[in-house]
């Protein structure tokens, strides 16, 4: 429940393109509030698993490596502060993809 009211909160708080100088951080940045989304709904029918360990560790673990690094590039843009770039290659972000693969 927390998580994803987390992620409501985060994407309607940057809900205007205009206020991000680019669109590719706008593009990640949302894209990491809907991965939380869909980790909350992982984690939601993990629980009714008998092991539902593995699962909501592999969805928790998509959170941290997907949204979080889009969150605080995109923070850095609404506020106006420098360019901060977490994950230059991408590498993070596709390991966390995968993880929410793998947990469904």
């Amino acid at each position: 429940m927390i998580n994803s009211a987390n992620a409501v909160i985060f994407g309607l708080y940057a809900r205007r393109r205009n206020r991000f100088r680019n669109d590719f951080t706008y593009n990640k940045y949302h894209f990491g509030v809907f991965m939380q989304m869909g980790a909350a709904l992982g984690i939601a029918a993990a629980g009714k698993l008998g092991k539902p360990l593995i699962p909501g560790l592999l969805f928790l673990s998509s959170v941290c490596l997907v949204s979080f690094p889009a969150y605080l590039e995109g923070l850095a843009e609404v506020r106006d502060e420098p360019d901060r770039v977490i994950d230059e290659q991408g590498y993070m972000r596709r390991v966390g993809i995968y993880f929410m693969i793998a947990g469904w």
